[in-house]
């Protein structure tokens, strides 16, 4: 008690240990590790064969490290964003899917590969009625979209979000190259991964956890 308050949350007060609490400590370093491209290449070409608009969701999401259900739902955005590549952007808007409603400008770092992306995903949706996964809702559509990468072989450490893991490693390469400082590269990196530019050392130390870049 204090000037006649009780200090009711005192850090150091025993009974508020994460153990008293029944609460385990929380490892937030990374579960997965980066899809290579070689690994992607042949995943690709199994889930392409089986179904091609599953493959262009995948492609999407490898290059611009898109959440499965921002990917699934890109056949909303694939003609808007082939308008903003063509006039010179060097982000796209990411607006369907995103954590919270809140859409991002997420940076091209591959210019060629994200072109190539789109255009097949375009290519797709003109035989598909505007689709890439034809399903009646997100859910179902989702559904099928890890039915067929799992399938390929995307799961445990290799699991789909290990492509979101790749794009980080890419955009920090990008990022140094282009001259920024550690602390604004992660912080870029998590406002192109959705996070917001505040968790720049979460992203780390999720996205880039035993690297020895980082």
């Amino acid at each position: 008690e204090k000037d006649g308050r009780l200090k009711i949350a005192d850090p150091s007060n025993p009974l508020l240990s994460n153990e008293a609490l029944g609460l385990r400590d929380t490892c937030r370093d990374g579960k997965k590790i980066p899809l290579s491209q070689d690994e992607f290449n042949k995943a690709f070409s199994k889930v392409e064969k089986n179904n091609p608009g599953v493959a262009a969701v995948m492609q999407i999401s490898y290059v611009l490290g898109l959440r499965t259900k921002e990917a699934v739902q890109s056949c909303k955005s694939v003609n808007s964003w082939l308008r903003e590549l063509d006039s010179g952007h060097d982000s796209l808007l990411v607006v369907f899917g995103t954590k919270g409603g809140r859409p991002r400008d997420t940076t091209i770092i591959n210019r060629d590969a994200v072109k190539h992306a789109l255009i097949y995903a375009k290519n797709i949706m003109d035989k598909q009625n505007g689709k890439l996964i034809d399903c009646p809702n997100i859910k179902q559509a989702i559904n099928v979209y890890r039915y067929h990468v799992r399938k390929a072989g995307l799961s445990g450490v290799k699991a789909p979000h290990s492509m979101r893991y790749h794009f980080s490693q890419e955009a920090r390469q990008f990022y140094r190259k282009s001259g920024y400082g550690d602390k604004e590269i992660y912080a870029r990196v998590s406002m192109d991964l959705g996070h917001g530019d505040g968790r720049g050392r979460y992203v780390k130390q999720v996205y880039f956890k035993g690297d020895d870049e980082s």
